[in-house]
C-alpha cells in the first residue's frame, strides 16, 4: 500500500512540476494582470515547486536506500527520473518543441505589440527599444530596424545560460539577415543570427550567437 502510494504521490508530483515549468511564465504574466499581489503569490510558486521537488528527490534517494537489497537497480529509478526531469527543465526551453509552443501560445499578444508598436502606443526604452509584456518576449523588450518600408521587429522567445533564442516579425516578409539589429541595444558587442527558420508568414526564428 505505502509502495502504491509513493508512486501517486510521485506520478502527480513530477507531472505537475513538468507542465509548471511549461507554463510558468505564462501563469505569472496572467496572475499579474489580475492582481499584483496574485502575481507575487505564482513567482513565489516557483519556489515552492522546487523545494516540493527538492523534497521527492530526498525521498527517493531514501527509498534507494532501503530498497536496493530487494529491488536493486530498480531502487534507483526514481532518483533517475527525477534527474531526468530536471534535465529536461534545463533543456526544454532550448528545443523546437518549445519554440513552437512559445510561437503558438504567444502569437496573439505578439500581434496586438505590432499593431501598438505601428500605432506608436508602445513605452519607449531607448532607440528602437520598447517595453512589453513577458508574455510577448521574455525579457519584456523588444527590439526594432526600419529600413525603407521594411519594419522588423524582435522578440525575445528564451534568454538563458543554454540558448538565446528570439521570433523576428518582417513586415514584408522578405526575411532576415545574419548581422540585423546592429548596433543594437542587445549586447555591446555586434550579434549574430544563426539556425535562421521561417515559422510563418511574416515571421522567423533564430538562435542568437
Amino acid at each position: 500500500m505505502r509502495k502504491k502510494l509513493f508512486i501517486i504521490i510521485y506520478a502527480i508530483i513530477t507531472v505537475i512540476f513538468v507542465l509548471f515549468q511549461i507554463f510558468k511564465y505564462d501563469l505569472v504574466i496572467a496572475a499579474d494582470k489580475t492582481s499584483f499581489g496574485l502575481g507575487i503569490g505564482v513567482g513565489l510558486l516557483d519556489y515552492f515547486m522546487y523545494m516540493i521537488y527538492a523534497v521527492l528527490i530526498i525521498i527517493s534517494i531514501i527509498y534507494a536506500i532501503i530498497r536496493t537489497r530487494t529491488k536493486k537497480w530498480k531502487a534507483f529509478i526514481p532518483i533517475f527520473l527525477c534527474v531526468v526531469v530536471i534535465f529536461f527543465g534545463f533543456i526544454f526551453p532550448t528545443t523546437g518543441l518549445y519554440l513552437n509552443l512559445n510561437y503558438n501560445i504567444n502569437k496573439e499578444i505578439r500581434t496586438t505589440a505590432i499593431k501598438m508598436y505601428n500605432e506608436g502606443t508602445l513605452p519607449v526604452i531607448g532607440m528602437n527599444e520598447y517595453k512589453v509584456s513577458g508574455q510577448a518576449s521574455y525579457t519584456g523588450i523588444i527590439f526594432t530596424q526600419k529600413n525603407g518600408d521594411t519594419i522588423k521587429i524582435m522578440f525575445w522567445a528564451y534568454k538563458g545560460l543554454w540558448a538565446n533564442k528570439v521570433f523576428i516579425y518582417v513586415s514584408d516578409d522578405s526575411g532576415i539577415k545574419t548581422h540585423d539589429f546592429n548596433p543594437d541595444k542587445i549586447s555591446s558587442e555586434d550579434i549574430k543570427f544563426e539556425n535562421i527558420q521561417r515559422v510563418s508568414e511574416n515571421w522567423y526564428s533564430a538562435n542568437i550567437k
